[in-house]
């Protein structure tokens, strides 16, 4: 099988300002989710394709109204995407209080036979807790020059240390190199957190 490559269907970029690119496994599966998040008419030579949530439009979230989204939802991707995703299972969760949906869908990719999971929530500025960082390698003024071009992107982010990535993280972006004896380090931590 030949290499599956797609680009980030949000539009965000690598280091070097192009689009980042996506392979295999996370090339499907940026895939399936332009597909699944897609409206009528957004696919250039194909303005039937896409959609597959507009059923929801102005509706009431209702069981029978959650199973026809389900096989909706299943058909469209044995159509779509076969034979690359094979599901296993698809969870679809109402939270009636926000009227959205949290959709869970696992399946098993065909380029490592292992199964991938795609959460995704019907409202696009709900907070979506599964996060892709962006590693940045840059350290010293090349870091420092790198927050100066990012910082009207991050209004809001604060650099913070996680612990479990063992990394300093800044929205999307994690500071793989970056250590408090890092020369630039008070500086890049002053641009990063001001208001």
């Amino acid at each position: 099988m030949e290499n599956l490559m797609d680009i980030d269907i949000q539009g965000l970029e690598d280091t070097p300002g192009i689009a980042r690119e996506y392979y295999d496994e996370e090339a499907i599966k940026n895939a399936l989710l332009l597909w699944l998040t897609s409206k009528k008419g957004e696919f250039l030579y194909n303005p039937n394709d896409g959609g597959i949530l507009e059923v929801l439009i102005f509706k009431t979230i209702t069981e029978s109204l959650i199973n026809k989204l389900r096989f909706k939802i299943l058909n469209g991707i044995t159509i779509k995407f076969a034979p690359q995703v094979r599901v296993e299972k698809l969870n679809i969760i109402p939270d009636y209080e926000r009227r959205i949906l949290k959709v869970d869908l696992e399946y098993t990719g065909v380029v490592t036979e292992q199964t991938e999971r795609l959460v995704f929530f019907t409202r696009a500025n709900y907070e979506n807790v599964n996060y892709t960082y962006q590693d940045i390698e840059y350290i010293e003024e090349n870091l420092y020059n790198f927050c100066v071009v990012k910082k009207p992107s991050q209004t809001g982010k604060k650099l913070l240390y996680d612990s479990r990535e063992e990394s300093w993280i800044w929205g999307e972006f994690k500071f793989i190199n970056l250590t408090p004896v890092d020369l630039y380090f008070t500086q890049i931590l002053e641009l990063c957190n001001q208001a």
